[in-house]
């Protein structure tokens, strides 16, 4: 039986391990966090794949995994409708992701605290070494560590973030939190607002529990705001006086920081989007798996699947580019 290695736990490894286990594979996953992982609060809009895959964890309806809208709207500056059509989508959580994917893969396979170190390997076989001394061999080791992976890092260091020229503020709201007025804005519709030099989003997602009945659903909202890179390091710097490198954890933000953005959103934001930001506590891999199932040598498998790959993740960067700088009017 041809072994995998997943080092990182979160949404993409339990994934990539699911999938594996599909084909015949034994699949161990590392995760370098003490414990289970906790609701990032983070919205996420229904990708057909996201939801293939959790029908493979067992999910029988959409109403189990998410909240349906109806409408995409655009919102004037004092509140009115400017635009609306409908367009249908199912939005989700990460919370509610996570769940599914964490009982769909055997516990005794998934090791918490295990901090990746270093590799090495032969013509045959790649061993994972972890800090606190843990060695794993496999045929095939997958790097599901995140954007800051400590194994990129060692095989590409020269690949790097680069700052796109904009931050996004986000939050979760339950429903309960908001007046009624203001959550009939919201219902059954993704909704904007456009100014210059940003943009802000919200939409309905399941609860923390991931329930998805009215009531205990949430609000998650986005606001992305151009900033010059000067600005970062002030920005990033949390509520202890520590300079973080890409993003503030919830509850950590610096109060002087929180309290000039919510003087800007009073100055610039819709009616009902002021009383969600009002309402905010804390603003805050299937086509692998159809290419080791082929009777293929590993080695081949892996280059068909990364010149693929490559090609998709270049158009997905530049898409996401040439959004970000269109919404941003960059």
């Amino acid at each position: 039986m041809r072994r995998a290695t997943i080092i990182g736990g979160s949404l993409t490894g339990l994934a990539a391990g699911i999938l594996l286990r599909k084909i015949g594979w034994e699949v161990n996953i590392f995760e370098r966090s003490p414990q289970s992982l906790s609701d990032r609060g983070a919205g996420i809009v229904m990708q057909p794949e996201t939801l293939e895959m959790l029908r493979l964890c067992g999910a029988q309806s959409d109403a189990e995994v998410g909240v349906w809208l109806t409408t995409r709207q655009y919102l004037a500056a004092d509140g009115s409708i400017l635009s609306s059509q409908r367009m249908p989508q199912l939005m989700t959580s990460w919370g509610l992701l996570y769940s599914w994917f964490k009982k769909s893969f055997p516990g005794h396979n998934y090791h918490l605290d295990q901090e990746f170190q270093n590799v090495r390997q032969n013509e045959s076989s790649i061993t994972s070494r972890f800090k606190s001394g843990v060695e794993d061999s496999a045929d095939l080791l997958i790097a599901a560590d995140g954007f800051r992976s400590g194994i990129r890092a060692l095989f590409l260091p020269e690949v790097q973030p680069e700052y796109a020229g904009y931050v996004a503020w986000r939050g979760v709201v339950p429903e309960t939190d908001l007046p009624e007025s203001a959550l009939k804005g919201f219902a059954d519709c993704f909704t904007f607002y456009e100014m210059r030099g940003s943009h802000i989003l919200a939409y309905l997602i399941p609860g923390e529990t991931g329930s998805t009945e009215i009531g205990q659903r949430r609000l998650n909202w986005v606001w992305y705001w151009n900033l010059p890179e000067k600005g970062l390091s002030a920005l990033l710097t949390d509520a202890k006086g520590i300079r973080q490198a890409y993003a503030i954890p919830p509850g950590g933000l610096h109060p002087e920081q929180e309290e000039k953005q919510r003087a800007i959103a009073v100055s610039v934001l819709p009616p009902v989007f002021k009383t969600m930001l009002r309402a905010t506590k804390e603003p805050n891999a299937f086509a692998l798996a159809r290419e080791l199932r082929e009777q293929k040598t590993l080695s081949e498998s892996l280059e068909n699947w990364q010149r693929s790959e490559l090609d998709r993740g270049r158009n997905l960067m530049s898409y996401g580019q040439g959004l970000g700088s269109r919404s941003q009017g960059r």
